[in-house]
């Protein structure tokens, strides 16, 4: 948007591309600069590919459970999760051209990693913007892009092979199309398109399931008729499983669990994977008593941990105060600050109002599920599935701060951007080698 009204807020659409740009640049900076295997799992997400070329399609039922672990860290594989993401790269790598091997495929999956991520970013700021609204749309949507970029778990992720790229690009893509949903009053064409964003938000990675709350809780932001409502999201959930039906059925005839998170986390824990991370230990001897997680969560220092993973993806020196920090300069204030507007939002615009009410509660029930689920399985990296889980509230918190052009809300998104940019200097100082 170009006109004048939106020159007056300092921000227009060719500068927020600029923003974007950079953002990019920064990414495959990344990528190109992160050694082979840092991410704690990238040796396990080459190997499921590695599998999957060697053998010419998905290992067969009686390869079961002896090519899903074998002695030894780095020998873990992914092969009772969902495999489109391994799919994916083996076909591109198949495509490309090049060898069955690190040197070939790691290439390529990082390459489809970093555009993943910058989708994601784009996503985010066309969410944003139009949640902000016109006046400050583009000026927002830089705002969350840059602070996206910024966020050592976003860039780490990014510079990874990992599918938890494909599975925020899901969840962005999901929490975009509830936004086009619900502009659009649910109609058809919307509402296939939340249909698509959550079958494929199912196909990528478990991790991702909680956001899929994200849909219910649109939907009843929403007005209409309930049974208007239900039919849809009858429609979507026969859209999701119907696209996912052919590796629903496989994983139930090879493992008797059809989306294969419990057949994985069984296998995690019998090869010994786990036990070698002090998260492991922590759930070992704190999860127990009636209700485990309960425990775990009052009796140890979990959340702790789990929060720091979260914002600098490892334990090192400088997660304590970056933790306080996050939490008393910029986690307080913005949900106090975004919190006050969308309420006086809501007298103004209910309709808006409700779908940013409705993300809200949605990505925060998500962290808990992540969380709980995380608990309840001893699930040592978390912290990134927590973050994924939650870019959703992220972006409705920018979009609120963004609304205004205010000095206090103004000089606090300097503020969030320099903290951002602060943990990815400590990041690339003291942990990435």
């Amino acid at each position: 948007m170009n006109s004048a009204r939106s020159r007056s807020t300092g921000m227009g659409k060719g500068r927020y591309f600029f923003v974007l740009t950079l953002c990019a640049l920064f990414l495959v900076l990344r990528a190109a600069g992160q050694p082979v295997g840092f991410d704690h799992d990238e040796d396990s997400h080459f190997r499921t590919v590695l599998d999957i070329r060697r053998l010419g399609g998905l290992p067969p039922k009686e390869l079961f459970p002896a090519i899903v672990f074998a002695p030894g860290m780095n020998d873990l594989a992914y092969h009772y999760l969902p495999p489109s993401p391994y799919l994916f790269i083996a076909g591109i790598t198949a495509l490309a051209g090049a060898e069955p091997d690190e040197s070939g495929i790691v290439g390529w999956a990082r390459a489809s990693g970093v555009l993943a991520a910058i989708a994601s970013l784009a996503l985010a700021g066309l969410a944003t913007r139009r949640m902000a609204g016109a006046d400050r749309g583009w000026e927002t949507a830089a705002f969350v892009t840059a602070g996206l970029a910024l966020m050592p778990e976003f860039h780490s992720m990014a510079a990874s092979f990992t599918s938890d790229n494909f599975g925020t690009l899901a969840i962005v893509a999901l929490l975009a199309a509830c936004v086009w949903a619900h502009e659009a009053g649910w109609s058809v064409r919307s509402t296939a398109g939340v249909a698509a964003a959550a079958a494929f938000l199912f196909a990528m990675r478990t991790t991702a399931y909680p956001s899929l709350l994200l849909v219910p809780a649109s939907l009843a932001a929403s007005p209409g008729p309930p049974l208007g409502r239900l039919m849809r999201f009858a429609a979507i959930g026969l859209a999701l499983l119907g696209v996912n039906a052919w590796w629903l059925a496989r994983n139930y005839a090879i493992s008797g669990d059809a989306i294969g998170a419990t057949a994985h986390a069984q296998h995690l824990f019998a090869s010994g994977f786990t036990a070698l991370t002090a998260e492991y230990r922590i759930w070992r001897e704190a999860a127990s008593g009636p209700v485990p997680e309960l425990s775990l969560l009052v009796r140890s220092v979990w959340p702790l941990v789990q929060q720091t993973r979260m914002l600098l993806t490892a334990r090192t020196w400088i997660s304590p105060p970056a933790l306080a920090a996050w939490g008393f300069f910029i986690v307080i204030p913005s949900v106090l600050l975004a919190g006050s507007w969308i309420l006086r939002r809501a007298r103004r615009d209910p309709w808006s109002a409700s779908m940013m009410v409705a993300a809200s509660v949605a990505s925060a029930l998500a962290f808990l599920f992540s969380l709980q689920i995380s608990a309840g399985y001893g699930a040592f990296a978390v912290g990134k599935y927590m973050f994924m889980n939650t870019i959703p509230l992220v972006i409705v918190v920018c979009a609120a701060l963004g609304a205004e052009d205010r000095p206090l809300w103004r000089r606090f998104r300097w503020v969030g951007l320099a903290f951002a940019a602060g943990l990815t200097l400590a990041y690339l100082t003291a942990i990435l080698p």
